[in-house]
Parts: C-alpha cells; structure tokens; sequence
C-alpha cells in the first residue's frame, strides 16, 4: 500500500480487502463494501440508524440495484433480465411488488400493475404488430378486456367474460369501416353490427355461428331485413320495392320466393301467389 500525506489528508493509491466498512462520527456503519455468498461485490449504503436503505450487487445476469425504506423494506429494484434487458421493479412499503417495467425476450417493453393482492390487473406492452396494447384484469387476475391495434393498423377491443372467453369485439376493418362483434360464452359469433359500401349492416347468427339473419341497407339505399333458416337459405324478407312501397317475400327452403306482399300501381295492397317458386 502506497500512500503520501497532503497536510491532514492521506492520499492512498490503491486498498485491497475483503471488506471495507465506513462509519460516520457516531461510529455508526453508514456504507460497507464487501463480497457476498456467491462470493460477487456488494455495495450497501445505511441510514445514521445503522439500516441498510440502498444496495448494489451482482446478479446471475448482470448487476442490481435495490433501494430499500428506512423500516428496511425493498420498495424498488433495477436489475437484469434472464435475456440481458433491463427491468424495474416497485413494491409497496411492506415490500410487496406493485408494478414492474421490463423488456421481453421479443425486445418489447412491457408494463404492469399489481393490485393489492398481488394480483396483476393491467398489462402495457407492444404486440406482434410492433403497436401499442393494454390488458386488463379482473381483481382475481383474470383478462375481462383488451385494447390495441390490428394488422391493418386500426384499433381492436375485446371484452371477456369473467371465464376468460372474448364475447364482444369492436375493430376497423381492411376497408377501415368500424365492426362490432358480439359473441356466446362458448366464442361463437352470433351478431355483427359493421359499416358496407351503402351503409351500416347487422347480421344475426345461431348459436353455432349459422346465418339467421340480416338487416342492411341496399344498393337503393333503402332497408332490407331477411330471414334465413338453419341451413343458411334466405326464407322471408322484408324490403322496398323499385318504388319505395315496402314489400314482404316469402320464400321456400330452395330460396325461391313463393309469396308476395306488396302494393299495386293504384297504391292498393296486393297479395301474388307463386306456386311454383319462379321468383328469388
């Protein structure tokens, strides 16, 4: 050890020990430089009380860094992950963690946030589109919605029942046209509400996802509401007619139409009769 002296200060060029301690005027340990089970550094800082409030030591991955309150509870750390990223963790004042900002093996950020439980309740992160999405949890852990962007770079939310099954989505299409899905508890889409070339749309589904039933607008921009049967084929409609009377249709199951109700040219109501179904 080298060392020269500069009036009452001494000047050492270099320390080598297993452990180093430094107190303050009261002797009390206010920082202690060591190594630790594993044999890696440790640099704890204490408070006048003798309490360690901050630490920074070698991990498995890389370093950490651990701020502790003075009651000696961890209420952050900064460390590294298993694939070499940064994350942060905050706990609260009894040292439970509350949230977290990490970067996954992806190379994404992500954050969440724990409720008092310990339960996560919302996730923030980046999805397989390289665009924003937030999770939300129920207080018992369990995705109850989900917000983010699609393929086509539009917004999508889902909603979830407390089983965890999405049974309402709401997106812009490829045609950047808003849609609304609603789904059963088994994730079957039974109803879609959705924006066409003519106006909005709503088409209705059994509860193994088979057409039921339409109401849209038509090409003439009047309304059309149809009727299908379990096997998909269009049995009653109801519409306008090339002179805006309304007019309803009755089909058999090869989708011809075999009754008609309308309004004649004198404006008077008219029943036909199609036997042989040459009308669809």
């Amino acid at each position: 050890m080298n060392f020269e002296t500069k009036g009452a200060l001494v000047i050492l060029d270099e320390i080598v020990c297993s452990n180093l301690k430094v107190v303050n005027k009261t002797g009390n340990i206010v920082a202690s430089i060591g190594a630790d089970e594993k044999e890696d550094g440790v640099l704890t800082v204490y408070n006048n009380a003798g309490i360690p409030v901050a630490s920074i030591l070698a991990g498995d991955e890389g370093g950490i860094m651990s701020v502790l309150n003075k009651a000696g509870k961890t209420v952050a750390i900064i460390g590294t992950a298993e694939e070499g990223n940064g994350g942060l963790t905050v706990c609260n004042k009894a040292g439970e963690p509350r949230g977290s900002i990490f970067v996954n093996k992806e190379g994404n950020g992500i954050m969440s946030v724990l409720n008092n439980a310990g339960k996560t309740v919302i996730i923030l992160s980046a999805n397989e589109y390289d665009s924003g999405f937030m999770l939300v949890r129920n207080k018992a852990g369990e995705t109850i919605a989900a917000i983010g962007a699609n393929e086509y770079d539009s917004g999508i939310l889902t909603v979830y029942n407390k089983a965890g099954t999405p049974v309402a989505n709401i997106y812009a299409t490829d045609e950047d046209s808003g849609l609304l899905s609603v789904l059963n508890n088994a994730g079957i889409p039974v109803a879609n509400i959705t924006a066409t070339e003519d106006g909005g749309g709503m088409v209705v589904r059994n509860n193994a996802g088979e057409h039921m039933g339409s109401f849209v607008v038509d090409g003439q921009g009047n309304g059309l509401l149809k009727v299908y049967n379990k096997a998909g084929t269009p049995v009653a409609a109801i519409c306008a007619d090339e002179d805006g009377d309304g007019e309803l249709l009755v089909l058999n199951n090869a989708g011809k139409t075999v009754v008609s109700i309308g309004v004649d040219g004198e404006g008077n109501g008219v029943i036909l009769q199609h036997q042989k179904g040459d009308q669809q």
